[in-house]
């Protein structure tokens, strides 16, 4: 169609000036970017401040705030950054510099609540972020590094487009608060609390856990818990239909189940006496009956001897053989709710 200029006003000639003036611009600005990607990465190490964290952090980012940080005996330098925020929880974007050549894991994680991570990404986790609170400007997060000579299973998180991330953080601020804390040990939700943290040999323990059949059962079920936070109310339904051909009703309700199943399992060591030390994996839920210990394994670290295993919480009344089973189907489901359909023997 064409349009006669004689009838074009003024008005309209200088929207057309102002619409040509903004496509100019946008084209400058993608002809750019590759060579502003490349220096990317000089840039954030550079101009922005490199935190170490020893031996944990405290921090607050506002919407596409950024923290760069390094962990104990790593010189790689790793970033986080808020994507959104709410009451009910953060999604955060962490990756190593830089970026171009690595990964950038996209974790959702629940306020009071936190997961163990690979920034390398690896099946070992490197470090343990909780989410303090969060509201729909801010997220104050707890960052902890993790000895990944413990064998802690990282949780399973979706990986995005690099692209994605460098366009946010080309454009964005920087982190409005940041607190460095001078504790050795923590009692929020942590992958390890030690009492005292010096006089036990979590390592060697942790190392003789990981290689028994129930702690490598926990081990899974932690990583089934993390991973299943994401769950639907959708897929839920879906997945449950598939399995039972009928949609789930009361006590399988996801509003009823949503409060029962854990979002995560956290690991107490303690002395029990002589050479004799244990680990308890407790579970962290909604609801306080689905919450607390629910595996204590008790070993002599001079010979590796399993002194003993016992399930209690949720694993009341049941065998190893029977959680396992458990675990295997609920593991096989390939979504956010395997952990949430119940399994029928």
């Amino acid at each position: 169609m064409q349009v006669n200029e004689k009838r074009v006003t003024p008005l309209v000639r200088k929207k057309r000036a102002i619409m040509l003036k903004k496509v100019s611009a946008i084209a400058a600005v993608v002809i750019i970017l590759a060579a502003i990607i490349a220096a990317w990465a000089y840039v954030a190490t550079s101009s922005a401040t490199v935190h170490y964290i020893s031996p944990s952090a405290s921090v607050k980012l506002a919407h596409n705030g950024m923290f760069y940080f390094r962990l104990p005996g790593n010189t790689n330098t790793y970033l986080v950054t808020l994507e959104n925020s709410s009451n009910g929880g953060a999604l955060l974007y962490l990756t190593q510099l830089p970026v171009l050549n690595n990964p950038i894991s996209a974790v959702f994680i629940f306020p009071n609540e936190g997961m163990n991570l690979s920034l390398e990404g690896t099946t070992v986790a490197d470090i343990h972020i909780s989410l303090i609170g969060s509201n729909a400007s801010y997220a104050k997060l707890s960052l902890e590094p993790v000895d990944p000579s413990l064998g802690i299973k990282a949780a399973s998180v979706p990986v995005i487009a690099p692209m994605i991330f460098i366009e946010q953080a080309l454009y964005t601020g920087n982190v409005s608060v940041v607190t460095t804390t001078a504790s050795s040990t923590s009692t929020s939700t942590t992958v390890l609390t030690t009492v005292p943290s010096s006089s036990l040999p979590v390592a060697q323990l942790m190392q003789l856990v990981n290689n028994t059949s129930p702690g490598i059962l926990m081990n899974g079920y932690k990583a089934l818990y993390e991973k299943d936070r994401a769950c639907s109310a959708g897929v839920y339904n879906a997945t449950y239909y598939k399995y039972y051909n009928s949609y789930p009703s009361g006590p399988n309700s996801f509003a009823n189940v949503s409060t029962m199943v854990p979002t995560d399992m956290n690991i107490t060591v303690s002395k029990v006496g002589g050479d004799i030390y244990s680990a308890t994996y407790s579970t962290v839920s909604l609801s306080p009956s689905a919450s607390g210990p629910a595996f204590t394994i008790a070993m002599n670290i001079t010979n590796g001897q399993i002194e003993s295993a016992v399930f209690e919480g949720v694993f009341r009344g049941l065998n190893y053989t029977q959680i396992n089973a458990a675990y295997q189907f609920q593991n096989s489901i390939q979504n956010y709710c395997g952990a949430y359909i119940p399994y029928t023997p």
